[in-house]
């Protein structure tokens, strides 16, 4: 054909429902039902191509329909391939629709048994792509335009293993940096995602996003993994809750956290930022620290250390194991609830002891420990006072009467001193 752009070399067209326009068999080998070549340069010319025009209400309609039931590998229904070397964006098959359905599709396959596919691709390439899904639309935000949509209806699945998927994706490569599924996005505003994922369903524990180590797998794999190269800040994993009640990180089991050679060595492990500001976690020593800046806080009250040392005193302090741990593992303490009735501290929750509350307590006590032995320091040290005054005059006594004896003294000198001794121990008593 050397006329318009609008003629074609071999033209097709059915009326009937069920109808085929052109149809190829082939039967042998490597050989082409339908077979279609372009060399030509001009935009969106096509060695095959089919277009569906009709409204159909009844059924599905396609521009081009291929199926194939050879059961060697590579066989497929259509088949197309791009061996050219430019950098223009050229396909092996393109597909467009213009309907405005929600099932439309520019390229729909069906993949009916075993391990098929509807649409496969495959790529030999350093930098190829097997199958490429654009979505350029810039401007509407009334409807959810898609690159790629894959939908999976099976819900008869009794494992993960054989549970049918929207889009799958496989590495199969021995070593190296391959994905399955990879993603990516360029835009500096908004929120984009190289991948997403969706949970629309009203209840269920089912996950938008679901990575999985199998039994047989690595016991260093993971089953999700985020990681920033930015030198400069970034986050690897984030997660967030709009929920009141929610979690924004849920694990069932231990949690790890390695911060030893990484690029965050010197910093703190954990850093937890509380409602009010502030800040507590865990620093680079593994030193736990709680939120205590003084312009955080406010309704300061005056407190009666003597009370809480009394209070603390009076409160029962055990040695126990926790509940299904290793019994030789013991611990000292008060329990919580007793806590809580002696101070009040801590809000209503009676079941648990906020350390800084706990270290609050200590502290007032220790205080009110100090002011009980300074009063009883002070009561002591008077009494020593005293007796030592005492014996300081029974042993101006002690003398006086050995001089007595001894007849050292004139009888004078005894009838004036003796009764000056009895006279200053007798005041002393007194007093």
């Amino acid at each position: 054909v050397t006329g318009s752009d609008s003629q074609s070399s071999i033209y097709g067209f059915s009326t009937a429902s069920a109808g085929t326009g052109v149809l190829g068999i082939a039967n042998t080998g490597a050989a082409t039902g339908v077979w279609g070549q372009t060399s030509s340069t001009t935009a969106l010319a096509s060695g095959i191509y089919g277009n569906a025009t009709g409204n159909s209400t009844t059924g599905a309609t396609y521009g081009v329909w291929g199926t194939t039931a050879n059961t060697y590998t590579g066989a497929a229904g259509v088949y197309g391939s791009f061996t050219g070397t430019s950098a223009l964006s050229v396909m092996g098959v393109y597909g467009t629709t213009t309907a405005s359905g929600s099932s439309a599709a520019g390229v729909y396959g069906i993949g009916s048994g075993g391990s098929n596919s509807g649409v496969f691709g495959t790529v030999s390439a350093a930098t190829g792509i097997g199958v490429k899904g654009t979505n350029t639309n810039t401007g509407s935000t009334a409807t959810t335009a898609i690159g790629i949509k894959g939908t999976a209806a099976n819900n008869s699945a009794s494992a993960v293993t054989n549970a049918s998927r929207g889009v799958s994706g496989e590495f199969t490569g021995a070593s190296g940096f391959g994905y399955g599924i990879y993603g990516t996005s360029a835009s500096s505003s908004g929120s984009t995602a190289g991948v997403f994922g969706t949970v629309t369903a009203s209840t269920g524990t089912y996950a938008a996003v679901w990575g999985q180590v199998p039994s047989t797998g690595s016991s260093t794999a993971y089953g999700v993994k985020g990681e920033s190269l930015n030198t400069t800040g970034g986050v690897g994993v984030y997660a967030s809750t709009a929920a009141s009640g929610g979690r924004s990180i849920f694990a069932n089991g231990s949690v790890y956290i390695e911060n030893q050679g990484t690029a965050t060595a010197a910093t703190d492990i954990l850093l937890c930022r509380a409602s009010g500001g502030g800040y507590c976690g865990f620093n680079s020593s593994g030193q736990s620290f709680n939120a205590s800046d003084r312009n955080v806080k406010e309704n300061f009250e005056q407190i009666s250390s003597s009370e809480i040392l009394e209070k603390l005193v009076a409160m029962p302090i055990t040695k126990w194991n926790f509940k299904k741990s290793d019994e030789a593992v013991k611990y000292v303490g008060p329990m919580a609830q007793d806590f809580h009735a002696a101070f009040g501290l801590g809000g209503p929750n009676d079941r648990v002891i906020h350390a800084t509350n706990a270290q609050g307590i200590t502290m007032a006590a220790l205080q009110g420990l100090n002011t009980k032995v300074e009063d009883k320091t002070k009561t002591l040290e008077a009494r020593l006072n005293e007796l030592e005054a005492r014996v300081v005059i029974l042993e101006s006594a002690l003398t006086w009467s050995q001089k007595i004896a001894t007849g050292n003294l004139g009888i004078g000198m005894a009838l004036i001193g003796v009764p000056a001794v009895a006279y200053r121990l007798i005041r002393r008593r007194r007093s």
